[in-house]
């Protein structure tokens, strides 16, 4: 009987000693290449930059931290696991995390900083929804944007400066040319009936060239105006000059459109030419009527049309093409790429400047 029995505890024996051996040769050779793989797993995160938390965004409980998050939050690894995010982000920030599964969002990305640990330091934060297994946890990668909050802030108080220094040469700009407006107002009031005339065209043209840069540094766009503005505050000016205002009717139609620097002085000054041509010549002698104005955007390209109800075109003035002002107003339309059209009408003259609309 002793003897059955130390064969059945040896077979007994036997038998486990051989299912050690084989567990040991099935799992623990893939047990140790996947703690082998974690370890390298560990030790990649641990090198890397950035800092990575990963968290439960129910709770906000930190399950995974690499060294780099541990030094932003100023606390040791070991006490960074099983911790609220809250606990060491801004409680705005954190809530934004933990809304990721509420909004239905895989992903956010917000500026944030570390209260209890690197101050004075702006940090970026990437978190992204991420499955493991049949558990879904969020990773947050932190990076320092620091030095390039510091840049963007140096580039904004640049790009200031420059506006108030460009908002100052476009005020002396502007004042330069009253002045010189105002020596030829000088000049007309010495001098004779001959010369009145030409150095009131003249006037003219400064003066709206000087509107120009007036209207530029009054706005906050400095690389455009609002030519609709621009091109009623010439007319009515023009209109004042030639102390016209109780027998010439103004009527303006004009879409709001913004024009870059480069149209908008060629283009005032067709405008200029033309209301000072009506005002001379079809409307001279006293005789009252109306200018329409019409400025729209048809298909890209603008279309300029005045038109006037005074004595119209005589055969001499449109037949001459040198004349400087129908010559001035054809090489303005050409510098912005335009034409010059004189439409038929019924009464008085029209003039259409047409050109293709600057997108930059």
């Amino acid at each position: 009987m002793p003897e059955y029995s130390h064969d059945k505890y040896s077979l007994r024996d036997r038998l486990i000693g051989l299912g050690e051996r084989s567990v040991r040769k099935s799992y623990y050779p893939e047990l140790q290449h996947r703690l082998g793989e974690l370890e390298r797993f560990r030790a990649i995160m641990d090198q890397v930059g950035e800092a990575i938390f990963v968290f439960d965004p129910e709770n906000l409980t930190i399950s995974e931290a690499n060294l780099t998050a541990s030094s932003l939050s100023g606390l040791p690894p070991d006490d960074l696991l099983g911790m609220r995010l809250d606990e060491i982000l801004p409680e705005e920030d954190a809530s934004v995390l933990s809304a990721l599964p509420n909004n239905g969002e895989e992903a956010a990305i917000l500026e944030t900083t570390f209260p209890h640990g690197d101050t004075g330091r702006t940090f970026e934060l990437n978190a992204r929804m991420v499955g493991f297994g049949d558990q879904r946890l969020c990773v947050a990668v932190v990076r320092d944007i620091t030095s390039r909050k510091v840049a963007e802030l140096r580039l904004q108080n640049s790009l200031r400066e420059k506006e108030v220094m460009l908002r100052e040469i476009h005020h002396r700009v502007k004042n330069n040319l009253q002045i010189i407006s105002s020596l030829f107002n000088l000049q007309i009031m010495h001098g004779g009936r001959g010369t009145e005339d030409i150095f009131r065209t003249a006037q003219g043209r400064i003066q709206s060239m000087a509107l120009v840069h007036e209207r530029l540094y009054q706005t906050e766009n400095l690389s455009a105006v609002p030519f609709d503005d621009y091109m009623r505050r010439i007319s009515e000016d023009l209109v004042s000059t030639y102390s016209a205002q109780e027998r010439v009717l103004l009527r303006i139609d004009s879409e709001h459109i913004y024009l870059p620097l480069d149209t908008a002085i060629p283009l005032g000054l067709i405008v200029n030419e033309i209301i000072t041509n009506s005002l001379k010549h079809a409307f001279g002698d006293d005789l009252a009527g109306t200018i329409t104005i019409s400025f729209q955007k048809v298909s890209g390209e603008c279309r300029l049309l005045i038109c006037d109800t005074g004595e119209g075109f005589t055969d001499k003035a449109h037949s001459a093409e040198e004349r400087l002002g129908l010559k001035l107003i054809s090489t303005l339309a050409g510098q912005i790429r335009g034409s010059v059209e004189f439409p038929p009408t019924d009464q008085g003259a029209c003039l259409l400047v047409r050109f293709p609309y600057p997108d930059k």
